[in-house]
């Protein structure tokens, strides 16, 4: 499964990771800066701009957690996030 890392632009994505973060910590006692991409679609109906889009969810969440924080996000124009691609071994 292919990994990113999302850097956050702006103060609401912030708020996500740490969201997120505190999520994983309660669950799993650990937390990643790595996201999955679990699909790619062309369009997405939240958004009328064309893709790609990546659904992500936290890499290690488990199955229980995972489709509570996946979030979905434009690939090369996500207004909030910054997609870096990891290269190598992630973790």
């Amino acid at each position: 499964m292919p990994r990113i890392r999302l850097e956050p632009k702006t103060a609401r994505a912030r708020r996500r990771i740490n969201d997120v973060r505190w999520a994983m910590l309660k669950t799993t006692g650990a937390w990643t800066n790595c996201w999955d991409i679990l699909e790619e679609r062309a369009a997405i109906s939240a958004d009328p701009r064309q893709g790609p889009f990546y659904l992500v969810a936290p890499q290690d969440a488990a199955d229980a957690e995972r489709d509570r924080l996946s979030r979905w996000i434009h690939a090369t124009g996500d207004k909030n996030f910054r997609v870096a691609p990891i290269t190598g071994k992630a973790g």
